[in-house]
């Protein structure tokens, strides 16, 4: 496991990954094309592996995580909680850690969006709020 110098468990570490990355992938998925899907994509995780602090060395390790949805839905019925569960368990364990994690998913994925051609589609803003609500708790 990555030396994050934060007492997240292992598995919070990857869930953590799962989640920034994830919600990367579903604004990608909610603007379609496979170009475009490839550059969101690239967009979002230059943002995610330039994160600072515990945050940052997580998001820049080499650990492996894995989404198992087959489709936009079911990936985000698995990334949304994912979101939730890392905010919850870094004001528990690492406070000072959780703005970072919001600000880099959020940088991310609007970001990712933005890179489009013609900016964020209506689908993406939707997707969007949906990342930021899941991350508000």
């Amino acid at each position: 496991m990555s030396e994050s110098r934060m007492p997240l468990t292992s598995e919070e570490q990857i869930t953590l990954k799962k989640a920034a990355y994830g919600a990367v992938t579903l604004v990608s998925l909610a603007y379609p094309g496979a170009w475009s899907s490839t550059k969101e994509n690239v967009v979002g995780a230059k943002v995610l592996t330039g994160a600072t602090g515990a945050v940052g060395r997580i998001l820049s390790g080499k650990d492996k995580f894995r989404l198992d949805g087959k489709n936009t839905a079911d990936i985000a019925d698995e990334v949304l909680p994912a979101l939730t569960a890392t905010v919850a368990a870094l004001q528990i364990k690492s406070p000072a850690e959780t703005e970072e994690f919001r600000r880099a998913v959020t940088t991310a994925v609007r970001q990712a969006a933005a890179s489009t051609k013609g900016g964020a589609s209506p689908a993406q803003t939707d997707m969007i709020a949906k990342i930021t609500a899941a991350l508000a708790i």
